[in-house]
């Protein structure tokens, strides 16, 4: 399996990553968020609240970087970093698109909760680091 597709099942199967944004000041503000849905390497789906300091921050600044690792795994090391921009959806296709039935927790109207946006991340430049090394990926 190349480099490229053990990231690609990594990021398939992560259940959290962690999301950077440039909070107050400038400053990298990180924070755990959970994938709905990828697309390969280059787009990862997730939903937040209009209400969330991650919603505030990507309004005044897309860009943004995902890192993702298991930890479970710890006979394979494999880190994979993305950066690149969100952009802040609110259509119902979108919605329903990325939405999955365990976040009525956190949106009680469920999909059309108006406090739901779905953050859509693009990925422009990426690493992979192995334990055999790191690769660059290109998009």
């Amino acid at each position: 399996m190349s480099k490229r597709e053990e990231a690609k099942r990594l990021l398939g199967n992560m259940k959290m990553v962690f999301l950077v944004t440039y909070g107050e000041g400038g400053r990298p503000d990180a924070r755990a968020i959970s994938p709905t849905k990828s697309e390969g390497l280059g787009t990862v789906w997730m939903l937040t609240g209009k209400c969330s300091d991650k919603y505030k921050e990507l309004s005044r600044d897309p860009r943004c970087m995902i890192y993702a690792t298991d930890l479970e795994d710890t006979a394979n090391y494999l880190e994979l970093r993305l950066w690149g921009s969100v952009e802040l959806l609110d259509d119902p296709e979108s919605r329903a698109f990325a939405w999955l039935d365990e976040y009525t927790h956190y949106f009680p109207a469920g999909v059309n909760d108006s406090n739901l946006v779905v953050l859509k991340f693009t990925a422009d430049a990426g690493v992979l680091q192995t334990e055999d090394g790191k690769e660059n990926l290109k998009f």
